[in-house]
């Protein structure tokens, strides 16, 4: 079969798969709300942090992986032996490792926002049934925290630093909607009674909490089923390009300023697909409270 035939099918197959993606998703598309990024620089390192956070990495080790792997799409490129496969399988390596990963990170994400529910509630009991004050009861689960949330809590032990930056501090460590939240009601929770806050914990905070997981957790099942679909396209493209690309005779057209072009448009019309399925993949928003600038304003209004 000549190398124009294969091309003509894949882009058929993927044209097809491309206009049922629009067609379905319409309405999910029109509804879509775009928020400007506070920064680029800022945006990505916000991200790459989360990442190694949610993987329970270190942010060094993080970056020391993305950079192997990157170097070794750019190998394989290489190796491939044409311009745009060396460009195309370096920024393959350089983008697709934080999708490849993001299953697990968001499995341990859960797992830890889970977790620290699990510590307001127990929290709550503390100050209920064994009359401990609200910091006494945070200091607690510092000391004896649970396993998932270990280096999160850790902060919240050191009795030394008042109960207020402890809690800014775990909200800098979780880079979480959920410890966010968390923290932010916690910090409210030093300017009213136990009593107020047993009450509020009990019939608000608790509820909503477990019901942002929910949400979370429906969220998490409908992206991996999307993840699993990329990677299947993306696994069975790439077998394909690599038995292409050592064949000689493909190979010696692929290289010429036609093939290149050819392989342009099919890696073109793979990454439109790949971000419709990224656009209708359900996400939540998340609204990041500023919790050094809630505590100043809740210091100064109840000063």
């Amino acid at each position: 079969m000549s190398p124009l035939l294969i091309v003509i099918e894949v882009l058929l197959v993927l044209g097809l798969w491309a206009l049922f993606v629009v067609l379905a998703g319409s309405a999910a598309l029109g509804r879509r709300i775009r928020r400007p990024l506070a920064g680029p620089v800022e945006a990505v390192l916000g991200r790459e942090r989360q990442l190694a956070v949610d993987l329970g990495w270190s942010f060094r080790w993080w970056i020391v992986l993305r950079v192997a792997v990157a170097l070794a799409g750019l190998l394989v490129g290489i190796w491939l032996g044409t311009p745009l496969t060396t460009v195309g399988a370096f920024l393959l390596a350089l983008l697709g490792l934080p999708y490849v990963v993001s299953g697990r990170a968001g499995q341990r994400r859960l797992a830890r926002e889970q977790a620290l529910v699990e510590m307001v509630r127990s929290v709550t009991s503390l100050v209920r049934d064994s009359s401990q004050t609200i910091d006494a009861a945070l200091t607690e689960q510092g000391v004896h925290p649970h396993p998932a949330v270990r280096a999160i809590l850790a902060p919240l032990a050191r009795s030394r630093v008042s109960i207020r930056e402890r809690l800014r501090e775990v909200d800098r460590l979780a880079l979480s909607p959920i410890a966010n939240r968390i923290c932010l009601d916690l910090l409210i929770a030093q300017s009213v009674t136990p009593e107020a806050f047993l009450q509020v914990a009990t019939r608000v905070l608790l509820p909503q909490y477990e019901r942002d997981l929910e949400i979370q957790r429906r969220n998490h099942a409908a992206a991996s089923g999307a993840r699993a679909t990329v990677l299947v396209v993306v696994t069975l493209m790439g077998v394909l390009l690599v038995m292409v690309m050592r064949s000689s005779s493909l190979r010696h057209a692929y290289a010429t300023p036609l093939g290149q072009i050819m392989l342009l448009l099919i890696a073109g019309m793979v990454a439109f697909i790949l971000f419709l399925v990224y656009l209708l993949t359900p996400r939540t928003e998340w609204v990041r409270w500023d919790l050094a600038e809630m505590d100043r304003i809740l210091e100064r209004r109840y000063a």
